[in-house]
């Protein structure tokens, strides 16, 4: 999709190109604020939760830092699913480098559960393509169970020096 900047030079604003569009400006905003809550919702119960997982694992409260061991910081984020063209994606926010020695990225259904995560360093995290399909490349060894989630992080945990994972 086109940046905001991209539609306003084009139409004057984005409202204005929701509208010439025949859509509601105002209901695709809602809908947008509230799909933002629930991702954060999600997203603090999904921090929380692996943070039990890991009992050791420290949390930096607005962050989605989670802290492995003694200083290994891990940055969780929430990969939503979109329809494209018929094809259902999954979307790679790359608007920043991570502030972190690791990324976990949650493959996330439409509700609140993850299909699937990923654990990347920076270097793979920034080479990795900015859409995914179902099925994630098995070079990047997904974990679908609870069980491989704790094994991969106690892994990296306890061997902070494996920066590329």
């Amino acid at each position: 999709m086109n940046s905001k900047r991209a539609y306003s030079n084009a139409f004057g604003s984005v409202s204005r190109a929701l509208e010439l569009a025949g859509r509601d400006a105002r209901l695709v905003r809602a809908r947008h604020e509230r799909m933002k809550v629930q991702g954060r919702r999600v997203g603090d119960r999904m921090q929380r939760d692996i943070g039990k997982l890991l009992a050791k694992a420290g949390i930096h409260p607005r962050s989605r830092i989670l802290i492995l061991g003694e200083s290994l910081r891990l940055r969780l984020q929430l990969m939503w699913p979109k329809t494209l063209q018929g094809r259902r994606l999954w979307h790679l926010l790359k608007n920043r480098r991570p502030a972190a020695d690791a990324m976990l990225l949650a493959q996330m259904d439409d509700g609140p559960i993850a299909r699937a995560f990923l654990l990347l360093s920076p270097h793979e995290f920034r080479a990795a393509p900015p859409w995914f399909t179902r099925d994630l490349p098995a070079q990047l060894n997904p974990m679908r169970t609870r069980e491989d989630l704790v094994r991969g992080l106690s892994a990296l945990a306890s061997h902070p020096e494996r920066r590329a994972l």
